[in-house]
């Protein structure tokens, strides 16, 4: 049982779950505020499971089960990535009719995906490498780089925020890939073998294509934020692109001798490379595996909160504070687990440092909480009214029958992996 990727993908899930609490009255709140938020819970809630399905490891008699949900889980995050960068942080549809038709254009590319999954082939092979990384990398690239780099009659800190919201969305999508971007450029293994396997379809060159863009992307951004801030124009999110990068530097002096075949950040401390010692468990432990498992869900936590897409102020302060001392349990209790595993305690004491974090975090969450939704980061809806239209469309109206829906779909796919597993497939 991998237990960091455990905890990980249940926080993961519930701030999904949460995110889809607040959401399900959202009447009256803009359409593509609503509708980002909505696709960032389902995203969530579809990584969550994956997670969660790949934390018990494959030894079960039940094991195609899980390794099966494991990747249908994974699509269901794909394809609701997908839909979530066409609208955040601005929307490329300009019409109704272009939403909805986005949506049912991604869930059919999906469905195909996932019938082809059962394809043996050549054709079957292809289309299973096909990653969204470099679509995704490529649209919050081209929005962070249009708007960090707006006229300066017409820069405000709300087109600020545009560029950082891009960042931070590239940050969460990529940032367990940046601790290994030396290694793109110096060719070693330990980047390229990143997440193949064995297995049919499991190496091609559409993923190794993947994590090279995903490179470029995060040097790309690097290269303008000290070019920025050589300018005087440095912002807050910057220093944590700068911090990524140089951590890469680190990681390519402990691991550059080394042939890590394993997943960047969710992989099992098992499935590194016979030459990886004790340090490097514990390193990648610290680093990408930390991001994969805990920072994703914290980074979304910030943009679902501070971007106010989940419309926090049509509940109660009550309703939101329950909310908060889950989400911080589940984090404490993660980042205790990352410690103990590290840190030669025992169970515990590691217990008793979680009932103190515990009553301190119950206390402290309410100012934190009222940072990060009193001051929300506002968009430029009203200096540049062309970058968000007004549709009708309405959240509040399709919610009920979209959660179900979906919910439905994850049931289908976890019916699947029972009848796979039962024929042995």
């Amino acid at each position: 049982m991998d237990d960091l990727l455990a905890v990980g993908g249940s926080l993961t899930f519930i701030l999904g779950v949460a995110g889809l609490f607040f959401l399900k009255d959202a009447k009256g709140v803009e359409w593509y505020r609503s509708y980002a938020g909505f696709f960032l819970c389902w995203a969530l809630i579809g990584k969550g499971l994956a997670n969660l399905f790949r934390a018990p490891g494959y030894s079960a008699d039940y094991w195609r089960i899980l390794a099966y949900m494991g990747s249908f889980s994974d699509m269901v995050f794909s394809a609701f990535m997908l839909i979530f960068v066409l609208i955040f942080p601005t929307p490329l549809m300009r019409s109704r009719r272009q939403f909805f038709l986005c949506i049912w254009a991604v869930l059919v590319l999906e469905a195909v995906f996932f019938s082809l999954a059962f394809v043996e082939g050549t054709a079957g092979k292809w289309f299973r490498g096909i990653s969204y990384y470099t679509i995704n990398g490529f649209i919050w690239t081209f929005v962070y780089f249009k708007f960090r780099y707006t006229q300066p009659d017409k820069r405000t800190d709300k087109t600020e925020n545009i560029a950082d919201a891009a960042i931070l969305m590239c940050l969460f999508y990529f940032g367990h890939i940046w601790f290994r971007w030396v290694g793109f450029w110096t060719q070693s293994d330990y980047f390229y073998f990143m997440s193949i396997s064995s297995v049919d379809g499991g190496a091609n060159f559409m993923w190794s294509q993947s994590l090279a863009a995903s490179v470029i992307f995060a040097i790309s951004m690097v290269t303008s934020e000290l070019y920025l801030t050589s300018q005087g124009r440095t912002r807050n999110v910057a220093f944590i692109l700068y911090a990524y990068i140089a951590l890469g530097f680190i990681n390519h002096l402990i691991l550059r001798d080394t042939s890590v075949i394993t997943v960047a950040g969710g992989g099992q401390a098992g499935q590194l490379g016979g030459d990886a010692t004790d340090f490097i468990v514990v390193w990648n432990a610290l680093t990408a595996q930390t991001h994969f498992t805990l920072m994703r869900p914290m980074i979304c936590l910030y943009i679902l909160f501070k971007f106010d897409l989940v419309n926090l102020q049509s509940r109660n302060d009550k309703t939101t504070k329950l909310v908060a001392i889950i989400l911080i349990v589940v984090m404490t209790s993660a980042l205790l687990e990352l410690l103990q595993s590290v840190l030669p305690i025992s169970e515990l004491v590691s217990a008793s440092l979680l009932a103190v974090v515990i009553a301190f975090g119950i206390g402290w969450e309410e100012k934190s909480f009222a940072n990060l939704t009193s001051n929300p980061n506002e968009f430029p809806v009203d200096t540049h009214p062309e970058l968000y239209p007004q549709l009708d469309i309405d959240l509040a109206d399709h919610a009920k029958r979209l959660n179900i829906g979906f919910s439905m779909m994850v049931g289908f796919l976890l019916l699947v992996s029972f009848v796979l597993h039962m024929i042995k497939y």
